[in-house]
């Protein structure tokens, strides 16, 4: 209430912590719906603010906590989610965060996964992989290896997916 409010009397800022506020809420009580509902009305009005590094930076943050409302809505294939992501693969980028890169990668990936999509798969786990070895993160490195296999064998390349896990 307290967001549309502040919303309507033309302050955005504000307007943005409290539907972020909202939506966080909503979400730690699993009202999913509810909670996208929010983090998109606080999305919505960061295109009001000046496009700078700061506002980046806060739809950045809102969208990394959108995922998992977003797959408990639309599932690890949906739309909404494979969208999601793609911005937030942008402003991850942009914003040169590595870590989270990683996270957002590995669920693009899996999203396309769950459809079958095996060719976009396969590129957005060898994205992952880069990212991975560049990072020097071997956890990671080795998840993406042994999926790089599994979509080998699902896509019935099973001499490429013993190669790989034998990696």
């Amino acid at each position: 209430l307290l967001a549309h409010h502040f919303a309507e009397a033309g302050l955005t800022d504000q307007a943005i912590n409290w539907w972020k506020r909202a939506a966080l809420r909503s979400a730690a009580r699993y009202n999913n719906i509810e909670a996208v509902s929010q983090f998109n009305r606080a999305l919505a009005l960061l295109t009001q603010l000046a496009d700078d590094s700061s506002t980046q930076r806060r739809e950045f943050e809102l969208r990394i906590a959108l995922i998992e409302p977003l797959y408990a809505t639309s599932g690890y294939s949906g739309t909404e989610v494979e969208q999601n992501y793609a911005r937030l693969l942008e402003l991850g980028q942009d914003l040169g965060e590595t870590p989270q890169l990683l996270r957002i990668l590995w669920g693009r990936a899996g999203g396309v996964l769950v459809r079958c999509d095996f060719p976009r798969a396969h590129q957005y786990v060898g994205s992952f992989l880069e990212l991975a070895r560049q990072a020097g993160d071997a956890t990671s490195v080795a998840q993406g290896v042994r999926i790089s296999a599994m979509i080998a064998l699902a896509s019935g390349e099973l001499v490429v997916a013993r190669e790989r896990f034998l990696e």
